[in-house]
């Protein structure tokens, strides 16, 4: 010891003369270790709390925009709709899986449910664009399921009051976000963009851990992953600009055909896959045998076609309704002869009268420095994106590329089901906007549905759709693509005015781009604006000799369901018969697709009649010119004819010479009138126009899908012999199932219509006048059934879920004496009747506004954030302040659901600027009150029993929302949005009870 400490000394010694480095570096050690410790480098928890409380709160919302504006573009409005009970649904699981998992380290299991999250926005789109083979959108849950848990996590966690503020304010962020990120990303990119937002929570997370080593790594991960997402973003977005010689000449060009060859058929996916795979005859497989570019295209054309999986989640997989290919470079003949070559014929092929691809690409791209450079055109370029992403030169996301064809959208007519190339796609929030050729001419598509064709002629004077006026004064609602402004502007003096709402339609109709040559200028020469036509109309002082409604609808054909619309209504019709002259009349565009389209049409007919009767018509009938033609074959379209007073035997003369002379020009079929007041053609349409209160129909359906015939009838009919008697009487032809009703007998008509009752099946109609109350044109069936399944799935769902809350609250009862019951209560009524009550605030705002999108942001928005200012604000009165202002919530109702319609009425003449600051301020009082309640009754129940508790009362509100935002459709198209309103009104008034009761238990326990 003595030795080593002799040594020790020595050493010592040698090394004093650098004792005054050793003390310089040990002060710049402490002074680097105070920077990096983790006090330092650790925010405080509730920094972090808010910074994760207002990421996700507006992801969710974001998130639900986003889902609901796809499903419109691959489904129809129901299942568009259904997303809000599935955001609730799963915002109402995450709260009881938080609660469940309250006790285990917080910021793991955030961290954890973050990357969940991550992937479940990539399940979505594989939902999204696989909904017809999944049939629900299951996966869409998902992302919602593990947003909530991170919401309520912290909400156990934090002022109740603060948290409730972050989050509806944050959530009235996310309203807007999709207002920006639709029409600039579109939706599939939007979210790609929303994938961030988990990426950016993992961060904040990290920052939490005192270990710096992994709070360093995590950190530089997730900028790393932020860093590629951003990336991703960006080539998703990329235009083919700029194309290597090589590859534009030896592998684009010689797909195509020689530019001049005529009736061009071609099938580039067939032809490439038979290229670049070999048979073995040995092994029987089909090996790749070409270079790593046309490796890419070969895997890429197999993930659309589904038989790879695009998405890196293998057990999506089991989810498909065919083989998966398990090495894409060596495939077993059998899948690639009968499956994998079928279903691309299938999906890829195209016929043209001119070889487009070939003209396209050789006019398009011009060499330039060795590589081949893109037209700046910015639709050319939008062109070359869509045709080489079809073709697997270009791979990107995008759900017109991805969808594929089948017999869900050949039954929907919605153009995904068709052979066309698409030549622009883009987004508003009004609806996805596509133009496609095949030819010369491009068509035009809202969310699939086919609704206009563009050409390069100047209208037509013998047009069905525009009856022939002298100096006419023309009002066009929705002036669409090409539309008939064109033959309008043919009549003899005509002054023509028309707005078009969609900003789509309008930039490419008004910019002196491709697609406005295309279609000739329609709106040259026309008194036009980017508006919504009922608000014009109705603030407007002009009267006019024709206004124009061309199939107007918010949902297209086959697709139609139960979207709101704002001009098929009494009050609508009375509105326009103000503005039309004497002598002026409405002119309606049907087209007749299916038996609910057909009952649509014969409740519009009842509709109009009644604002005839309303507005002081002794006879009705009278009013009314109806004929029926086509331009395809059939005799699908009716155009309909109403003057707000009866029509002179000459004037129904004009119109008879009007239709012959069409008929003449041999360009229509089908051609014949359906109504005139001077004769009679004994149909149904005669017999509405001719009865009064004709509103009850029960029809057989005369033809019905091989996917609805399966799935709505065969399989709800248990008696054997009554499947077979179905299939007896009707006969399949063209992949459909078709019943002729005139050849029944009595006894089959009536044992049919028994069986078809028993299975749901809606036979019984609906048509019943169209209001502003209840402005559903396609709520034709009294059996609501696509509402009433919906609804029965959530109840049973939602009844899970409250199976381990009803324990809870028997646990409760010994442990907390009753403490569970009055907020679970409240919980429960409030989160219902709020959902009721935004629903109808919005719909009815819209109507006020006039701008769909504006309404969105001013209510929706507004509602959030005026909800938010209320929870933060009562976070500093006293608890009885809080108890008396929640009481005049009840009170505000009522004044708002007695006096709503008449302040719209008596501010109708604002501007739109001056309306969106008026629809805020008749919203603010409410919506602040709307606030105070729930975080107050919150933060009393964690007081009283634990935090995690907040956790469970956010996951009761979820549960209950989700109910009422179902209900409430259903609510809405039998009782109309009044009674919506009442029952809301009701449930606050209920609610307030229990709240009133926990507060004063709660003042009486701080007194104690």
């Amino acid at each position: 010891g003595s030795a080593l400490g002799a040594i020790g000394r020595k050493i010592g010694n040698l090394l004093l003369p650098l004792a005054p480095m050793g003390r310089f570096t040990a002060r710049w050690a402490k002074k680097i270790d105070s920077v990096l410790s983790p006090r330092f480098l650790t925010p405080p928890a509730s920094v972090i709390f808010f910074v994760l409380m207002f990421l996700t709160s507006s992801f969710v919302i974001a998130l639900e925009t986003i889902q609901f504006h796809a499903l419109l573009v691959v489904a129809d409005y129901v299942k568009a709709t259904f997303i809000i009970s599935i955001a609730m649904l799963g915002i109402a699981i995450g709260g009881f899986l938080a609660f469940t998992l309250g006790r285990i380290n917080t910021y793991v299991t955030m961290f954890f449910a973050s990357i969940l999250l991550f992937f479940s926005v990539i399940l979505s789109y594989y939902n999204l664009i696989n909904i017809a083979v999944l049939g629900f959108p299951y996966f869409m849950i998902l992302p919602f399921i593990f947003a909530s848990f991170i919401i309520s996590s912290i909400f156990a966690k934090g002022n109740s009051n603060i948290i409730y503020f972050t989050n509806l304010v944050a959530s009235g962020l996310g309203v807007i976000l999709p207002l920006i990120m639709i029409p600039l990303f579109k939706s599939e990119t939007s979210l790609i963009v929303l994938m961030a937002v988990p990426v950016a929570v993992v961060f904040f997370l990290s920052l939490r851990i005192a270990n710096l080593i992994p709070k360093a790594v995590i950190a530089a991960l997730s900028v790393v992953v932020m860093v590629q997402l951003l990336g991703f973003v960006g080539q998703n977005l990329a235009f083919p600009d700029r194309i290597s010689r090589e590859v534009f000449e030896k592998k684009i060009l010689p797909e195509m055909a020689p530019i001049d060859k005529k009736n061009f058929v071609s099938n580039y996916t067939t032809a490439f896959l038979g290229r670049v795979y070999s048979l073995d005859a040995q092994t029987h497989t089909y090996n790749f045998a070409s270079d790593a570019y046309d490796r890419k295209r070969a895997i890429y054309f197999l993930q659309v076609l589904g038989f790879v999986n695009r998405f890196s989640i293998p057990f999506v997989d089991k989810l498909e309704n065919h083989s998966m290919v398990a090495d894409p470079l060596h495939i077993p003949q059998a899948i690639f002869d009968s499956e994998i070559m079928p279903a691309a014929k299938l999906r890829y092929d195209q016929t043209f009268v001119l070889n487009n691809d070939m003209i396209f690409l050789s006019t398009q791209y011009k060499l330039v420095d060795g590589a081949y450079v893109l037209s700046p055109d910015r639709y050319q370029r939008e062109h070359a994106k869509l045709l080489l992403g079809e073709l697997g030169h270009v791979p990107f996301y995008d759900i017109t590329l991805d969808l594929r064809k089948n017999g869900y959208y050949a039954d929907a007519m919605k153009m995904y089901s068709f052979s066309t190339r698409y030549v622009l796609s883009e987004d508003s929030t009004l609806g996805r906007v596509e133009y496609s050729s095949n030819d010369d001419s491009v068509n035009m598509a809202i969310d699939g549905a086919l609704l206009d064709n563009m050409d390069r002629f100047n209208g037509t004077f013998w047009d069905p759709r525009v009856p022939h006026l002298e100096n006419p004064k023309v009002f066009i609602v929705g002036l669409s693509a090409d539309g008939i402004a064109k033959s309008v502007k043919r009549l003899p003096g005509a002054r023509v005015y028309g707005v078009e709402i969609n900003p789509i339609i309008w930039k490419t109709m008004t910019d002196g781009g491709i697609y406005e040559e295309a279609a000739a200028h329609p709106y040259r020469n026309v008194t036009a604006s980017l508006s919504e036509a009922r608000s014009t109309l109705e603030n407007s002082s002009e009267q006019f000799d024709l206004i124009t409604l061309m199939d107007i609808h918010a949902g297209y054909g086959p697709s139609a369901t139960l979207s709101p619309e704002n001009f098929h209504t009494v009050e609508a019709t009375r509105m326009m018969l103000k503005k039309l002259t004497d002598r002026g009349v409405l002119d309606y565009e049907e087209i007749i697709l299916n038996k609910r389209s057909d009952m649509a049409f014969l409740k519009i007919l009842n509709t109009i009649k009644e604002g005839l009767r309303q507005s002081g018509v002794a006879n009705p009938e009278a009013c009314f010119y109806v004929w029926k033609w086509d331009f395809w074959g059939g005799d699908a379209f009716r155009t309909v004819l109403v003057k707000k007073t009866p029509f002179t035997k000459q004037e129904i003369a004009g119109f008879d010479a009007w239709v012959e002379g069409c008929k003449a020009t041999g360009n229509y079929t089908g051609i014949g009138p359906l109504y005139s007041p001077f004769q009679s053609y004994g149909n149904k349409v005669e017999t509405i126009l001719r009865t009064n209160g004709m509103y009850s129909m029960t029809q057989l359906p005369t033809n019905v899908g091989s996917q609805a015939m399966t799935t709505q009838i065969l399989d709800k009919v248990s008696d054997p012999r009554d499947k077979d008697f179905v299939l007896r009487q009707f006969s399949f032809s063209g992949g459909r199932f078709w019943l002729s009703d005139s050849q029944l007998s009595a006894t089959d008509r009536q044992r049919m219509t028994n069986v078809l009752t028993r299975a749901g099946y809606p036979i019984d109609f609906d048509l019943s006048p169209i209001t502003d109350n209840s402005p559903f044109p396609f709520n034709v069936y009294k059996n609501k059934t696509e509402v009433t399944d919906m609804l029965s799935l959530i109840f049973k769902l939602s009844l899970f879920l409250l199976i381990p809350l009803l324990i809870l609250l028997l646990q409760g009862i010994g442990k907390y004496k009753l403490t569970l019951v009055s907020p679970v209560a409240f919980t429960a009524v409030t989160g219902f009747g709020y959902m009721l009550i935004e629903i109808v605030l919005i719909q009815k705002f819209q109507l006020f506004i006039g701008d769909p999108t504006m309404t969105l942001v001013v209510i929706l928005g507004g509602m959030l954030v005026f909800s938010g200012i209320g929870s933060f604000v009562s976070y500093f009165f006293p608890r009885y302040v809080t108890t008396i202002l929640t009481a005049l919530i009840p009170v505000l109702l009522l004044i708002y659901m007695g006096h709503l319609d008449g302040w719209f009425h008596g501010l109708g003449t604002l501007s739109t600027t001056a309306k969106l600051w008026a629809s805020a301020g008749i919203i603010f009082p409410l919506t602040f009150l709307m606030g105070m309640p729930f975080p107050n009754a919150l933060e009393v129940i964690k007081q009283k029993t634990s935090a995690e508790f907040g956790s469970l009362m956010f996951g009761v509100s979820g549960v209950f929302s989700t109910i009422g935002s179902t209900t409430g459709i259903l609510i809405n198209v039998t009782g109309g949005y009044s009674q919506s309103f009442s029952i809301g009104t009701i449930c606050y008034s209920i609610g307030l009870v229990f709240f009133i009761y926990l507060m004063l238990r709660a003042g009486k326990k701080a007194a104690a």
